[in-house]
C-alpha cells in the first residue's frame, strides 16, 4: 500500500518513490511483480500522471525495476539489485538493505573529492596489475619492499614531477605512502618536539588539520586571502612550520601568488622553519599559467613537498608520496630503517609501468580536459540562472566551486533541505577552525558529473535554490 501526505513539504513524487522502494527492498514486491500502469496509480492515487511518472523514472534509474515496452513496469531481481550496493555495504548490512539514514538516497550528488571513474583507462590498469602479479610470481623469495618503495616507482616518479611541477629531487628522496594523512604524519615525525609550531590555512582541509593536532602540534590558523595565505601574520607569528596548498588552495580554490610564495621562502630560510608543500589539485588549471611548485624555487632544502595520485588515478589506489630535502632523509633512514612500504609491492609495480608508459601523463591531460570543459559549462549556466542571493566563488581551476547562500543562517537546514529533493551538496564549516566559520558558504564539486549530465546537475541544483529562497521568503 502507498501512502502520501500533502501536507507534507517532501514532494510527492519522492513519497511515491520511496514508499515503492522499500516495498522492494523490504521484499514486500518481489520479483516479476507488476507495478500498477501510471494512469491507474494516478487515479488511486488523486494525483498527475507526471508525478508518478517520475517516481517511476527515478527506480527505473535504479535499476530497481525494468519497463517492458507494450507491458508496463515490473519489479526487478532482488539479487541484482545488491550486486549493486555501494562499496560502503558490508554482508552485516545486507539484511537490512538500506539504512534508516538513507531515506533520501542523493541521486544528484557534486562530490567534490572523486572522479569520473568511467574515464579511467580500467583494461590498460587491469594489464598493469595482471603484469605485476606476474613479476610478483616468477620471484625465487619473497621480500619485504624497502621504506622508501619501490625503487623504479620513485624513478619514475622523480622525472614526472621534474617534468610537469619542477620537483628538484633525487628517486632517494622520495618516499612512497599511503596516503597523504599518513605521509604527513610520517614528516611530522621527523620534526623536534620543540619546534612543532605549525602556521595552518584558515579556512583548511580538517583531515589534514586533525593529522597536526594528534602530532600534538600548535596549530596557529592564518587566514586565507585573494592571492594566498597571509604572510605578514605568518613572519609576525612564532611558529616553525607552514603547512599549504598553494596550486589550489582548498577549499577557497585560491592560488597563491608567486610574490608570496618567495617571501614564505625567505622566512623559511630566516627561521630555519619548513614550508610543507601540498600540491594539491595541481593537475587541473584552467586557462591561466600554472605557477611552479614552491619547492622548484626553494635554494635552502626547507621545503618538505606531499602529493598523492588519488586524484589523478583513483582514490582506493591510496598512492602518496612526499619528497624529503636531503637533511631530513638522514633523519628518516635513521628513524625508520627497520619499517617497511605501507603500500603493497604489486601495487607500486602496476603504478610504474603506467607512468613509465605514459599513460600517467595521458589520463591526466583527459580527465583535466574534460573537468575544464564540465567547469566552463557549469558556471556558464549557474551565472545565468542563479537566484540574486546566491554568488559563486571560483579560480579557473580544481574540481569545484563555491556557492554562498546569503538567505542561508543554518548550513545543516540548507543540505538538508537539498537532500529531501536528492541533491548532494556540502558544507565548509567543518573546515574553519575559527568561531566566525560560515554557514552559508557551500562546496559544489563536478568532477564525478559526466559531461553529459552536467547541465542536467545543474538546472537541478538551480530550481532546487530558487525553491529554497521561495520558502525562506515566505518563513
Amino acid at each position: 500500500m502507498i501512502y502520501i501526505n500533502n501536507d507534507n513539504t517532501k514532494p510527492l513524487y519522492l513519497q511515491i518513490y520511496e514508499s515503492i522502494r522499500q516495498n522492494i527492498l523490504c521484499g514486500m514486491l518481489l520479483k516479476n511483480t507488476a507495478l500498477p500502469p501510471i494512469r491507474t496509480m494516478a487515479n488511486e492515487l488523486k494525483v498527475s500522471k507526471n508525478t508518478v511518472e517520475h517516481a517511476y523514472q527515478q527506480l527505473l534509474e535504479e535499476g530497481l525495476i525494468r519497463a517492458v515496452k507494450g507491458s508496463g513496469y515490473y519489479v526487478e531481481d532482488l539479487a541484482k539489485i545488491l550486486l549493486t550496493t555501494t562499496p560502503e555495504t558490508t554482508p552485516a548490512q545486507l539484511p537490512k538493505l538500506i539504512p534508516p539514514s538513507a531515506q533520501n538516497p542523493i541521486r544528484y550528488d557534486f562530490r567534490y573529492s572523486v572522479g569520473d571513474t568511467h574515464l579511467f583507462p580500467w583494461t590498460k590498469w587491469k594489464q598493469c596489475v595482471s603484469n605485476a602479479i606476474l613479476d610478483e610470481a616468477t620471484l625465487q623469495f619473497s621480500k619485504y619492499e624497502s621504506n622508501k618503495g619501490f625503487y623504479p616507482l620513485r624513478a619514475n616518479l622523480c622525472t614526472f614531477l621534474q617534468r610537469t611541477r619542477g620537483v628538484v629531487c633525487s628517486p632517494d628522496q622520495i618516499v612512497i605512502c599511503a596516503g597523504t594523512q599518513y605521509g604527513l604524519e610520517t614528516i611530522l615525525n621527523l620534526i623536534p618536539n620543540n619546534r612543532k609550531r605549525v602556521a595552518f590555512e584558515e579556512p583548511g582541509y580538517i583531515g589534514m588539520r586533525k593529522v597536526f593536532y594528534n602530532c600534538r602540534c600548535d596549530v596557529k590558523s592564518v587566514m586565507i586571502q585573494e592571492d594566498g595565505i597571509d604572510v605578514d601574520d605568518v613572519t609576525n607569528s612564532p611558529v616553525d612550520m607552514v603547512y599549504l596548498t598553494p596550486s589550489h588552495q582548498f577549499p577557497t580554490g585560491v592560488t597563491t601568488s608567486l610574490q608570496k610564495r618567495y617571501r614564505l621562502l625567505e622566512w623559511a630560510r630566516q627561521n630555519n622553519g619548513y614550508i610543507i608543500e601540498n600540491d594539491y589539485d595541481s593537475e587541473f588549471s584552467y586557462g591561466h599559467r600554472i605557477l611552479p611548485s614552491l619547492q622548484s624555487l626553494d635554494q635552502n632544502e626547507r621545503v618538505i613537498y606531499l602529493g598523492t595520485l588519488s586524484k589523478a588515478l583513483f582514490p582506493s589506489i591510496r598512492c602518496a608520496y612526499y619528497v624529503l630535502p636531503p637533511s631530513l632523509m638522514k633523519l628518516y633512514e635513521k628513524k625508520y630503517k627497520h619499517y617497511n612500504s605501507a603500500l603493497p609491492t604489486f601495487v607500486q609495480k602496476a603504478i610504474t609501468e603506467f607512468i613509465k608508459d605514459g599513460l600517467l601523463e595521458k589520463h591526466i591531460r583527459k580527465i583535466s580536459s574534460m573537468n575544464e570543459r564540465k567547469f566552463r559549462r557549469l558556471i556558464q549556466y549557474l551565472e545565468q540562472n542563479l537566484p540574486d542571493q546566491v554568488h559563486m566563488i571560483y579560480d579557473p581551476a580544481g574540481s569545484h566551486l563555491l556557492l554562498q547562500v546569503d538567505c542561508c543562517q543554518q548550513e545543516s537546514e540548507l543540505i538538508a533541505f537539498m537532500k529531501e529533493r536528492s541533491i548532494g551538496i556540502h558544507g565548509t564549516k567543518k573546515n574553519w577552525a575559527g568561531t566566525e566559520s560560515p554557514d552559508n558558504v557551500f562546496l559544489v564539486g563536478f568532477s564525478s558529473i559526466s559531461e553529459e549530465k552536467i547541465e542536467k546537475y545543474a538546472a537541478i541544483l538551480t530550481v532546487a535554490l530558487h525553491e529554497y529562497i521561495e520558502t525562506k521568503q515566505k518563513s
